[in-house]
């Protein structure tokens, strides 16, 4: 007989946007865990779309199109097959795994993809083959600019950055009931995949819980996605920060397993 699931009663509270929660929910649930959802942000067209579209009447001048995030691949990929542009004529990047299947769902497959998921690492696998070149960035209205600084130092003749989508405040019906959670120490994790849900989260909580907010999730252990969201909890206040290899999805479940078997503690 099989022994028990490895987070058997542990409740783990998702911040993901709420059409992204999906996976990693089920992926609690196949281990014991009970998932709780408080998204920290919610996703929304840009507040114009006029640079992509700008963008997409000259696309066959573009040698690459980088991708950072799932919600880029699906936003650009709508926008351009409303205009009727065929996206597969360039070489298409994208930060990982993850990014590159958002892709194969619409019939592209992805160039290159490095080995590690982050930002940082697209654009070291990117440094060596753009001088001279073209690159189409698009992304979040409100994404780091390191890629496109780091490219351009490389030598690319141009980087052109587009809004497909951005990503605002969310505020979810249940943050109260969540926030008692916390409070009363019901809840054994938190998982943050991004740095602006880190802020986005912390700033819903603050205004609930005062100044009892970072105590409060302290007393959880905090789970990160990689070294960006982990600078963000700890800036925040969050110290003890579970940080996923590899960053993804299927890493940060595993460090939450092996997190709770090495601390050996009585769920909540």
């Amino acid at each position: 007989m099989s022994g028990p699931a490895p987070l058997a009663g542990r409740r783990i509270l998702i911040t993901r946007a709420e059409h992204q929660a999906g996976e990693l929910a089920a992926a609690l649930r196949a281990r014991g865990a009970e998932p709780l959802f408080l998204p920290g942000l919610a996703v929304h067209p840009p507040n114009t779309f006029a640079p992509v579209d700008e963008a997409l009447e000259r696309l066959d001048q573009f040698d690459w199109i980088t991708f950072t995030s799932q919600n880029a691949v699906d936003a650009f990929v709508a926008r351009a097959t409303t205009a009727g542009k065929n996206v597969s004529g360039s070489h298409l990047a994208a930060v990982g795994a993850k990014t590159a299947r958002a892709l194969e769902a619409h019939g592209l497959i992805a160039d290159l993809v490095p080995g590690e998921a982050t930002a940082e690492a697209l654009a070291a696998a990117l440094v060596p083959r753009v001088r001279g070149c073209r690159i189409l960035w698009p992304r979040a209205q409100e994404a780091r600019d390191l890629l496109a600084e780091t490219l351009r130092q490389a030598g690319a003749t141009e980087v052109c950055i587009v809004p497909v989508y951005r990503a605002e405040a969310a505020t979810p019906a249940n943050e109260a009931t969540v926030a008692r959670d916390l409070a009363r120490g019901a809840i054994d994790g938190v998982t943050f995949a991004s740095a602006r849900t880190v802020q986005a989260v912390l700033s819903r909580l603050g205004d609930l819980l005062g100044d009892a907010a970072i105590a409060c999730l302290q007393r959880c252990r905090i789970f990160s996605i990689g070294p960006v969201t982990s600078a963000a909890c700890r800036a925040a206040g969050l110290e003890r920060v579970v940080e996923a290899h590899p960053h993804t999805i299927e890493g940060m479940v595993e460090s939450i397993v092996e997190e709770f078997r090495r601390a050996a503690l009585p769920p909540s």
